[in-house]
């Protein structure tokens, strides 16, 4: 019988005790060292996947996993996409080739996600890196937050062109929009104030920072925008609780103001001068 073919059965057989045997081997242990694991993978039920020691986890396609996902002092790299049902944590860096997906939050001292074209995923509801670096896109569902500025340089050079509205950052950097239809408003009057406007001076200066070949710049000063009666809405304050800015925008109403009572004060005194026929 020897170098006979006993068939596909015979090797399935074979295979199979074969594995019999390195599950029983394995159960006998705490830890898998040195092992490799071919078609069919890896699945573990109701546990989690911890390497220790600063070992790294290298995976060339991808990496999916129902519940936890931790290397605590090493790293975490994909060809392919990273995908946890709950926790992904590196202590070092996390890289996938095109996505990574967590259902709780995502832990690493950086995050590179090099996909050839588009980045397809990265959901989380927390995200902590030092770093975030995408060769495509980065879609959250969730909220993204920086302890330090969004920096956009390609903004500048981008022209939005329909449905457009301008951005708003609020006094816990919420960027967002500001409503302005009927629908969020309350307790409305009338502006006829025009003293508070007409006070403020407008001024030509440079900021400090600026070179002495700077073009002189056109700007109001925060404190004396205050100074004529316009709160926070139109002169945010610091942590100090001192002016800080001003929100140019928020001037047109007032100005408008002016406009229409001085306008009135025109037709005035042209009804003036036909009665007197001059």
């Amino acid at each position: 019988m020897a170098g006979a073919n006993l068939g596909p059965d015979y090797e399935l057989a074979k295979r199979l005790s074969a594995m019999e045997r390195a599950i029983q081997s394995l159960n006998g242990r705490d830890v898998l060292q040195n092992a490799s694991i071919g078609i069919g993978g890896l699945t573990v039920t109701g546990g989690s996947i911890t390497i220790a020691g600063g070992g790294q986890l290298n995976v060339s396609g991808t990496a999916t996993f129902t519940g936890t996902l931790t290397v605590p002092s090493g790293t975490i790299t994909t060809g392919g996409a990273i995908s946890a049902g709950s926790l992904i944590t590196a202590g070092s860096s996390i890289t996938a080739g095109t996505s990574v997906s967590a259902g709780t939050s995502l832990n690493g001292a950086s995050l590179a996600i090099s996909g050839g074209s588009v980045v397809h995923a990265l959901t989380a509801d927390a995200i902590t890196a030092a770093s975030l670096t995408a060769s495509g896109n980065v879609t959250s569902s969730g909220t993204i937050t920086s302890a330090s500025a969004f920096v956009s340089p390609g903004s500048r050079s981008t022209t939005v062109t329909s449905s457009y509205v301008g951005a708003w950052i609020d006094g816990s950097g919420v960027i967002g929009m500001q409503p302005s239809t009927l629908k969020v408003k309350k307790d409305l009057t009338n502006l006829t104030e025009t003293a508070g406007i007409l006070s403020i001076q407008p001024h030509w200066g440079r900021y400090k920072w600026d070179a002495e070949s700077t073009p002189l710049k056109v700007f109001f000063l925060a404190e004396e925008v205050a100074a004529a009666g316009f709160g926070p809405d139109v002169v945010p304050l610091d942590d100090a609780g001192d002016p800080a800015s001003v929100n140019y925008q928020m001037l047109i109403v007032p100005l408008l103001a002016v406009v229409k009572a001085q306008q009135a004060q025109i037709e005035a005194l042209n009804s003036r001068l036909d009665a007197a026929h001059l």
